[in-house]
């Protein structure tokens, strides 16, 4: 974990609420899939506490590492976030949080879930397959077309992509989910294994149709963080325990974010 001064090298505005920010970091810092950075732009008074963004994309060379961020404006955080230009500085913990495993069996297909802002959690595993000579399929959910960020760098990824809206304007007319076990429906016969990321109900689904079918999902969880590193407790979710009946409250910065989805308690 590096806490630091990163350098603002890009951020794009893609809509009044959604951004692509790109930081540099002045060291050679090594993230996971799954991992995730607490940020703050440097000089602003309110709000004290970093925001927590999934790690988009991660480059590193002999002068430093260079991160991408995709985020979605939810409050006064993200949106001092929004207001960043070139070379402006923003302070950045991490890399946190443990990582998506690839899973063991080669021959079975990886299909990745997102909905809404949650690729950024799902870009660098689906790299990580797609590297690893693995099939990879993405159900990418929204509630409009113009709010499937980043679908074009899964595609140049040369990954299989379904696309599902509320409002009709792009792909299936409804929820993911629906897409989802209708693609599972017609392919019974494999065995894929689940990675997502997104609203809470949307998970859960997710979580249930993997139960119901025997599949392994594993999922990233999005809650709210104040320290990122496990001092505050701030963000503890029941995880259920492994030796028998009952939970216990586990730390989704440090314990977490990625969790299997059977021993989440939704």
């Amino acid at each position: 974990m590096l806490e630091t001064i990163a350098t603002v090298e890009s951020n794009q505005i893609l809509s009044p609420v959604y951004g692509r920010l790109v930081l540099r970091i002045p060291s050679k810092v090594e993230f996971q899939a799954g991992q995730f950075v607490m940020v703050r732009p440097t000089g602003i008074l309110e709000p004290i506490l970093r925001r927590a963004l999934a790690v988009y994309k991660s480059v590193t060379s002999d002068s430093g590492t260079s991160i991408e961020l995709l985020y979605q404006v939810f409050g006064r955080g993200l949106d001092q976030l929004m207001r960043v230009r070139t070379n402006d500085a923003v302070d950045c913990l991490g890399p946190l949080g443990n990582c998506f495993p690839i899973p063991d069996d080669n021959e079975r297909e990886c299909i990745l879930v997102a909905g809404g802002i949650g690729s950024a959690a799902l870009y660098m595993i689906g790299e990580q397959l797609k590297n690893a000579g693995r099939a990879v399929r993405l159900f990418f959910g929204a509630g409009t077309k113009s709010a499937l960020i980043g679908i074009e760098d899964f595609q140049q990824l040369e990954i299989e992509v379904d696309t599902s809206t509320d409002d009709g304007s792009a792909g299936y007319h409804g929820r993911i989910t629906d897409a989802l076990e209708s693609y599972l429906d017609r392919h019974s016969e494999q065995n894929p294994t689940l990675f997502t990321c997104g609203p809470y109900p949307m998970m859960k689904r997710v979580a249930e149709i993997a139960t119901s079918r025997r599949l392994t999902a594993l999922v990233s969880i999005e809650t709210r963080m104040a320290c990122g590193f496990g001092v505050c407790v701030g963000c503890v979710h029941p995880i259920r325990s492994e030796t028998g009946g009952g939970f216990t409250y586990k730390r989704v910065c440090i314990d977490g974010p990625v969790f299997n989805s059977q021993a989440v308690v939704w």
